[in-house]
Parts: structure tokens; sequence; C-alpha cells
């Protein structure tokens, strides 16, 4: 049941850009298609960072919960979040504010531009909870949860193809309503993650780090090395 979670964490940000792109292949034709893959470097980013927390700080904080260190198993979780909400609303700060430059950036250029630029101005906004939810489900695996991570994705799959539908369908949104759908479904998801908060068994809760910035800073070197893989490949797209 871990190694499954542990996959599934690890593609959290990937799954809505495959769900996205199958349904605009069925829905809104070769071009649409064609910025999807364009703009597909961002989700690379998101998961590298989801990553980062998820296996830096579900390493560190599943070492400390083994110790019987429960207190710093929390600040450690504490620190993450941290992390992930701020990194989370400086990409989408800087995603919206240059949403155009970075779809050029990207190679989107002629008939391409404008779907790949409607996409990323519905998908930035998704940066926050997109990461949260591969940190939460590393971290309420650890706290004995392994089964609800395996859920939030369900939850998460389905609600997109269902908004994707309707945002295509019945809205008349385009490449924006896609990955709006897809924003919300990470939001769903995570509300279904902090539905871990509720069990009796749960230890999880927000503290005050006694070191915040050298607890964070571990926990990027931790999982700095599990992140790399999506940031070459992030730059080997953006190259060819």
């Amino acid at each position: 049941s871990f190694v499954v979670v542990s996959i599934l964490t690890s593609l959290t940000a990937i799954v809505g850009m495959l769900i996205d792109n199958i349904i605009v292949g069925q829905t809104l034709g070769s071009d649409a298609l064609g910025a999807m893959g364009i703009v597909g470097p961002v989700s690379l980013i998101f998961s590298a960072v989801g990553n980062i927390s998820a296996s830096g700080g579900g390493a560190k904080a599943a070492r400390a919960l083994g110790r019987g260190e429960k207190e710093k198993f929390c600040e450690i979780f504490t620190t993450n979040v941290i992390f992930v909400v701020v990194t989370g609303l400086i990409l989408t700060a800087a995603g919206l504010c240059f949403t155009p430059q970075i779809a050029k950036l990207l190679g989107a250029k002629g008939s391409l531009l404008e779907p790949a630029t409607r996409y990323l101005y519905g998908y930035f906004p998704g940066a926050v909870p997109t990461i949260m939810v591969s940190a939460m489900m590393s971290f309420v695996r650890i706290d004995g949860s392994p089964k609800l991570p395996i859920f939030c994705i369900g939850v998460m799959s389905f609600a997109n193809i269902v908004l994707d539908i309707l945002m295509v369908k019945v809205f008349h949104q385009g490449m924006f309503g896609m990955a709006l759908a897809t924003t919300i479904s990470y939001g769903i998801a995570l509300l279904v993650a902090l539905s871990h908060f509720f069990k009796k068994e749960s230890t999880l809760r927000l503290v005050k780090p006694k070191k915040l910035f050298s607890e964070m800073f571990s926990s990027i070197v931790t999982g700095f090395a599990t992140a790399i893989s999506r940031i070459c490949e992030t730059l080997k797209v953006l190259l060819l």
C-alpha cells in the first residue's frame, strides 16, 4: 500500500494534465492539444516542488515519528506547509503576471499562442492546491492513513473529468475552462486530504517551528534529489 501511494504521490501534479490532454484531444482539436503539450513543463515544475516536500519533508517526518518525537514531527509538517504555500503563491503571482511571456518562452506561437495562454491563466491559480496535495498525501500516509491518498487521487480524477466536460460542453470556456477544472479538482482533493485531521488516530497539527529556516532548508536538500528528474524533464521539453 505504501509503494502504490508513493508512486501516486510522485505523479499527482501530472495526473490532472494527463486527463486534460485526453479530453482536449477529443473535444477541442489538434491546435488545443498542441498547446497542451507546450504548457506541460508547468505541471512538471509543480510536481518538482511537490516532490521536494513529499520526499524531503516526508523522509524527515518519518524519522522523527519513528523516534517518538511527535512535536518534531509536527514542526516538520508545519515547515513544509509554509514552504508549499509560499512557493505556490510565488508561482501563481509570477504566472499570472507574465502569462503571455511564459507561453512564448515555452514555445507557443502562431495559432498555439492563444490557447496556451488561456490554459495557463486557469492553471497557475492552482499552484498551491496542486503542490499541497502531494505534500499532504505523504504526511497523512506516514501518520496512519495509507489509503486516504488513493481516495484523494480517485476523487480528484473523477472531479476533473466531470468539470472538464462541463466547462467545455456546457459553459463553453475552452482551454481556460479545462485548466480551471483542474485547479478546482485539486482543491477538492486537498479538502479530502484535510479530512485526516478529524480522525482519532491523527497526530498531525500545525505548531510554531523553533527553527523554521534551518528545517525548511534541510527538507529542501533532502527532497531535491527526487525533484531533479522533474526539473531535467522541464528543461528538456523547453529546449526541444
